[in-house]
């Protein structure tokens, strides 16, 4: 952990106390499941513990830019699922939500070698 001064350690308490009330109040009117695991919310109160206000901003502003938008999924040489985020970033199996995991679950892919099997036998 860094070293913080006393406005750092007021301006996180604050940041903190907002997230929580966040998470106690408005995540009922915000209706999107996070993709990441840990939570936005629950990484941004950790970076707020753990860095000066003005880095722990950075982060979890870095972290809540990559959860909007799009996404894309592929198999990984293990067949593994990643997610990749609009900004390029790979999201392995183990840092994607439970919850979405789950839903990922529902949907079956088609590799290259069924593929190329399928068409063989169409024919």
């Amino acid at each position: 952990m860094l070293k913080t001064t006393r406005l750092d350690w007021i301006l996180n308490k604050l940041a903190i106390l907002g997230i929580l009330i966040y998470q106690g109040i408005g995540r009922r009117f915000y209706k999107r499941t996070c993709l990441f695991e840990p939570t936005c919310s629950r990484y941004a109160v950790q970076c707020f513990k753990n860095h000066p206000f003005k880095q722990a901003l950075n982060l979890t502003r870095s972290r809540l830019s990559e959860c909007q938008g799009t996404y894309s999924l592929r198999l990984d040489r293990q067949g593994k699922v990643e997610m990749i985020t609009h900004s390029g970033r790979v999201v392995t199996e183990a840092e994607i939500s439970p919850i979405i995991g789950l839903k990922l679950k529902q949907f079956s892919f088609i590799s290259d070698t069924n593929l190329n099997s399928d068409q063989t036998n169409s024919t």
